[in-house]
Order: C-alpha cells, then structure tokens, then sequence
C-alpha cells in the first residue's frame, strides 16, 4: 500500500474498489483501441502506450485516485433531468459515442453503480473521486438502484474517458504505469486530485 493510501481519509476498501473500476476502465479503452476502424484523437494519441501495458502496469494505471471515465457528473442538471423528470436527451447527450465497442454498457453500469453506492454512503467521496457535483450526489444517492441502472443502460454514450481532451494526462499516466516508477506514480494519483477539483469549480 503506497504512501497515499496508508495517509487517506477514504479507507482501503474505497480505493480498492476505485482500482477495480479503473481496471474495468482500462480494459474498455484497450478494447475500443483495438475495435479498428474511424477513432477519436485520444485514442489515436493514446493506442500505442495503452495496447503494450502488461497486467501489471494495467493494475499500476488503475490506481489513480480518481475514476478515469466521466459521465456528466459535474452536470448539475443531465442526471436531475433523467431522473427526476423533463429528459432533454438533445442537449444532453455527447454528440458521439466515444466508446463503440459492447463492453461499454456492462462499464457503464458498474460505473452507476459505483456512484449510487458512494453517492449513499460516502458524499464526500463521491464528490471528490468521481467529480459529482452536490445535485447528482443527492439526485443518484436518492433514486433506487434498479431505476439508476435501466437509466445507464440507455445512456451509455455518456461514458468518456476523463480529460479526453487533455490526452497528455493519459500519456503521463500510462507511461508511468509501465515503468512503474511509485513515487511518480503518487504524484500522478495527487495531480489527479487537483484536476478533478479544478474541473469541479470551472463547472
């Protein structure tokens, strides 16, 4: 357990289920980079680094300390309107699909679960790792798991890669999980932390 860790707030079994879904994650994108055909620039930029990691710096990536797909968390008003009522899929949705490939629902799923989950028990946490902003924490945190996840299922296409368009993040990222350097890898994981939290009050 790296230093990070051992110093957090959140417990181990928080950060180790961010890791599962980071893994989850990465598999997605490793995936969708090897679906072929027309991609998107990040996975252009990011194809070769992401397709040579072994299982071991796959895991290494995985440990950022925030989730590394976004889906309209900081939108105060894209998961109220699915929710609550008055769905406006026009404005809502991503113009594209970023992901194309089946495997994007099943992650999509997880990921709402994910949220529900901490959204109910950790705000905090949902918040900071996830970059919820209060209304989905109280909107998700306040639906039934069975309604969230039908909700998902039909919205996978609001799943993308955090900082898609930063795509020297993801090249840091998985440069770093394969050479497995920790204390860039720690830093890395805090960087994280304070783009979220940059993101969050831009938003």
């Amino acid at each position: 357990m790296n230093t990070w860790e051992r110093q957090s707030w959140l417990g181990a079994a928080t950060l180790e289920s961010m890791e599962e879904l980071n893994e989850e994650v990465l598999a997605l994108l490793k995936a969708q980079c090897q679906a072929g055909g027309a991609q998107l620039p990040l996975i252009q930029d990011v194809s070769d680094l992401l397709l040579n990691l072994d299982a071991a710096s796959m895991r290494r990536a995985a440990g950022s300390a925030v989730l590394l797909v976004d889906a309209g968390f900081a939108d105060g008003s894209r998961w109220s309107d699915a929710i609550v009522g008055g769905v406006n899929d026009r404005r809502c949705a991503a113009p594209e699909s970023f992901f194309t490939v089946d495997a994007a629902v099943g992650v999509m799923r997880l990921v709402m679960t994910h949220a529900w989950h901490l959204a109910r028990s950790e705000p905090a946490a949902a918040r900071l790792l996830l970059g919820l902003s209060a209304t989905n924490v109280a909107v998700i945190g306040g639906c039934t798991l069975n309604r969230l996840i039908l909700l998902a299922q039909s919205r996978a296409q609001w799943l993308r890669p955090r900082w898609e368009d930063r795509p020297r993040i993801w090249r840091d990222l998985l440069r770093t999980a394969a050479e497995g350097d920790t204390g860039a890898l720690e830093r890395l994981r805090v960087r994280g932390l304070h783009l979220l939290a940059a993101d969050a009050r831009q938003g």
